[in-house]
């Protein structure tokens, strides 16, 4: 007779924020903030395949990889305006524009709540995410963001640049 011991799944966080429609459990207490030098994103550029018959395929499959790629990289503004991320995680991901942007707008956040009120507020939530590619090497994002009852837009351009992505522009509405 073997004993069987009955075990729950250890509840974890997905590195990536999730994707629109796919739901996680956020932790009780709020999280420690982590100092990190460096943005969690794969900013990488497109792969290519020549192969003309799976064309199709790929075409979708990349389409999907920019998509995800694109909702990790609007979270990550989100989170970096709304004071959970370092604006200084986005230096090497974003033009100089955009960083002043994000910072002005951060900044402003910061001044106009505390740190307690935005640890105990509902977590930002990215509902959709839409890609629309006017050119090989450029991908213009417009996203919905919803944090609690309040709803916003956010609409960024994506330029790939020596073989990774980078926002050029940004507009949060």
């Amino acid at each position: 007779m073997t004993a069987t011991t009955a075990t729950q799944p250890p509840t974890t966080l997905h590195r990536l924020p999730p994707l629109p429609g796919q739901l996680i459990s956020w932790p009780t207490a709020p999280p420690v903030p982590a100092a990190q030098a460096t943005l969690d994103l794969d900013l990488a550029g497109p792969e290519t395949e020549h192969e003309p018959e799976v064309r199709s395929a790929s075409v979708r499959r990349a389409e999907r990889a920019m998509r995800a790629r694109a909702a990790r990289f609007a979270m990550a503004m989100v989170e970096a305006v709304g004071g959970d991320r370092p604006v200084t995680q986005l230096a090497g991901w974003v033009s100089h524009e955009v960083y002043d942007t994000v910072s002005a707008l951060a900044a402003a956040v910061s001044r106009t709540s505390d740190s307690e009120l935005r640890a105990r507020t509902e977590r930002p939530r990215l509902l959709s995410v839409h890609v629309s590619r006017p050119a090989a090497d450029t991908a213009e994002v417009c996203s919905h963001v919803r944090q609690g009852v309040r709803s916003r837009a956010l609409a960024l351009r994506l330029e790939l640049r020596r073989g990774c992505w980078m926002c050029t522009a940004l507009r949060v509405g």
